[in-house]
């Protein structure tokens, strides 16, 4: 079935609902889309690592999973930035530029602002990125709204 197709089906299982819900499938379809569409139609790759995150607060999560597109999008899943910190998110490294054809490639980004959850969130800006990909592991380092933060992973 063709991906437009596949919104068309999805968005019209919503008719008929009320439209205060409907705010809330704003927020949801996007995300529908945005999934469906790496799965099926956009034959963007992306390779997987698990790893440990550190931050300068002394922090440490293990088993930290982290994608990286060859666009350039860093995708860190279910993470925390402190112990305290209530819930896990998914959050987005959008762009960072890759450098080099053969492995070690080296990754680099300065000022951008990172999604959480699909919303921009500017209180965490990324600053000073730059790490390496290898065909077995990923590391990088970054400022992430002014802490310090550093990631090392194999590949999955």
């Amino acid at each position: 079935m063709h991906m437009s197709k596949i919104c068309r089906t999805f968005a019209r299982s919503f008719s008929g609902i009320d439209m205060n819900f409907g705010k809330k499938i704003r927020h949801f379809l996007p995300l529908f889309v945005l999934t469906a569409g790496l799965v099926f139609s956009t034959g963007i790759t992306a390779q997987e690592y698990i790893g440990t995150m550190e931050l300068e607060s002394g922090f440490t999560m293990e088993k930290v999973r982290v994608s990286l597109d060859e666009t350039g999008n860093i995708t860190m899943y279910r993470v925390k930035f402190a112990r305290i910190m209530p819930v896990k998110v998914d959050v987005l490294i959008p762009k960072v530029q890759i450098i080099g054809k053969e492995h070690p490639k080296s990754l680099k980004g300065d000022n951008i602002i990172p999604l959480v959850h699909n919303d921009p969130y500017p209180k965490r800006k990324i600053s000073e990125l730059k790490g390496k990909v290898s065909a077995q592991s990923l590391s990088f380092e970054c400022e992430m709204g002014g802490k310090k933060l550093h990631y090392k992973g194999q590949k999955l």
